[in-house]
């Protein structure tokens, strides 16, 4: 399923429609890639290999806001893989820490990151309306902003006319960066948003037969994809562009320069008709589950960016030795810490354990029930170094499910003595889970 590049007809297209919007000046937004500039770096081909490789992709527990927020909370129930279909986040109604719907969410941190490229999925979108499925980028540092939406699906969105008829209305592809300018502001843009380029809607987006070269069973498959370049964001749909972003220093409009990890997601509105969320609402008379299916997801890397961005200092392997310990196991947590190319000095690696039972933390973490340092002397360059803590689970620790976050910083070079302050280094929110099992 090698997705088909973009023609040079489409490059023109985007000029002429950058021209005919005054979306940007013609010429300035570069023409999407073609493939013979990529070497393909990551590639998880769902449908085909019929399985969720955990060295690519980590299942997220907890939520993304308080349920007046998003209604949903992210479980490993609601993420599976069919063959011939391919990753599905499933959305369901059911009640879980206050919320009343369960989703899916995977991610690539501490597994794949990236600066600059070109980055896709495969994917059929649910049909309905208050839910918004998702592919973002983040920074692998665990800081934010900035924030690539590759693409948000927003269904026949009813949201200021809620008593308007939803048949007949256009679905939405929604394309967004989130950045900080040069004084910490958060600002964001997206069409209709600080540009002339309106948004890229669509009709019977679930009965589009499928693209050329695929079989009868991607029906309803579209591409979505974005090529982030130094200076500039082109967001793509089928491989032809829709929307573009440039770097400008008079509004301080800044594409990202940091490494960037994948997000898959499903979300919820909890909206009402009288009270409409910018997806919607759902609707009274919705039937779940809801499916968003993902073929695949690739990443590319321009054969002609020599530079890339290296963190310096890296976080991998994280795992615990018992998935499903009892109260009184003693459990082993494992990482391992990657030097960049300079020393760092001093370095402590961090494991804290969270619990979920708090529904107005965006995390859906409560409390940290404990935190164990690891002191490394010197942390020299392009090194690796294996650690290790040990947790016994407390014989009053309820069942359920935990967390693990892993936490790393240094000091700036072999002569302080000091380390951190954080975020010097890096965080990974919910690194790995564990779950209690009952006596």
């Amino acid at each position: 399923m090698r997705a088909h590049r973009i023609s040079p007809f489409c490059a023109a297209w985007l000029v002429l429609i950058a021209a005919s919007q005054g979306f940007a000046a013609p010429g300035a937004c570069p023409a999407p890639q073609p493939l013979s500039n990529m070497r393909l770096t990551f590639d998880s081909e769902f449908a085909a290999e019929g399985m969720l490789k955990p060295d690519q992709w980590r299942i997220f527990i907890g939520q993304h806001g308080p349920p007046d927020q998003e209604a949903e909370v992210y479980i490993p129930d609601n993420v599976t893989v069919l063959p011939k279909v391919g990753l599905r986040l499933e959305m369901a109604k059911r009640t879980y820490w206050d919320h009343p719907y369960t989703a899916g969410w995977v991610g690539t941190q501490g597994l794949f990151s990236q600066t600059y490229g070109h980055f896709e999925m495969l994917a059929k979108m649910p049909q309905a309306n208050g839910n918004w499925p998702a592919m973002w980028l983040v920074p692998e540092t665990g800081t934010w902003p900035p924030e690539i939406d590759v693409v948000e699906w927003v269904y026949a969105p009813r949201g200021k006319q809620p008593d308007k008829n939803v048949k007949g209305q256009a679905s939405v592809v929604e394309t967004t960066l989130h950045w900080a300018d040069a004084s910490g502001q958060h600002k964001f843009m997206h069409a209709e948003l600080g540009s002339d380029q309106p948004k890229f809607r669509v009709y019977d987006w679930d009965k589009t037969p499928p693209l050329r070269g695929l079989s009868a069973d991607y029906a309803g498959y579209h591409i979505y994809g974005i090529d982030w370049r130094p200076g500039s964001l082109v967001w793509l749909v089928d491989n032809k562009p829709v929307f573009c972003m440039l770097d400008n220093a008079s509004t301080g409009d800044r594409v990202p320069q940091t490494p960037m990890y994948m997000i898959l997601s499903e979300s919820v509105s909890p909206a009402s008709p009288a009270k409409p969320h910018w997806s919607g609402f759902v609707e009274s008379n919705q039937a779940f589950p809801l499916d968003f299916d993902i073929a695949y997801t690739r990443a590319y890397q321009y054969k002609d960016i020599q530079t890339e961005h290296v963190l310096a200092l890296d976080i991998h392997d994280v795992t615990v030795s018992n998935p499903t310990p009892a109260p009184g196991d003693t459990i082993t947590l494992a990482a391992t810490l990657k030097v960049g190319p300079s020393d760092l000095g001093k370095g402590k690696l961090t494991f804290s354990i969270y619990d979920f039972l708090d529904p107005h933390q965006f995390s859906g973490v409560r409390s940290q029930l404990a935190a164990m340092d690891i002191q490394v002397p010197m942390l020299a360059a392009n090194q690796s170094y294996p650690l290790k803590a040990t947790y016994k689970i407390p014989r009053d620790l309820p069942p359920g499910f935990y967390g693990v976050d892993a936490k790393a910083g240094y000091t700036e070079g072999p002569g302080n003595d000091q380390v951190g302050p954080w975020p010097r280094g890096l965080r990974f929110k919910q690194a790995v889970t564990f779950t209690v099992t009952a006596h």
